[in-house]
């Protein structure tokens, strides 16, 4: 049992590897749609909040990706402050 469970993480943690650029670009795109039908419709408070929220969560996921991408201890330094404050 054990070696089957070991075996369904690894999959799953493989597929997350594999889907987690795709899944991010549709976040990212969810929240542009969002924003810009909130210039129309004007959603609500919470509505307006949520979307707020979760832009910043995202931009700080992304600036903390960058963090590992750059060879530079500098730079990794810097973007990974950044993407934790935001």
């Amino acid at each position: 049992i054990h070696e089957h469970v070991g075996n369904n993480i690894q999959e799953m943690l493989t597929f997350l590897k594999n889907k987690s650029l795709l899944v991010f670009k549709f976040l990212i795109g969810f929240v542009l749609v969002g924003k810009i039908l909130n210039w129309f419709l004007n959603f609500d408070y919470e509505t307006n909040k949520i979307l707020n929220i979760t832009m910043f969560c995202l931009i700080g996921i992304a600036y903390l990706a960058f963090a590992w991408a750059f060879d530079n201890i500098k730079l990794k330094i810097v973007l990974t402050i950044c993407g934790i404050y935001l």
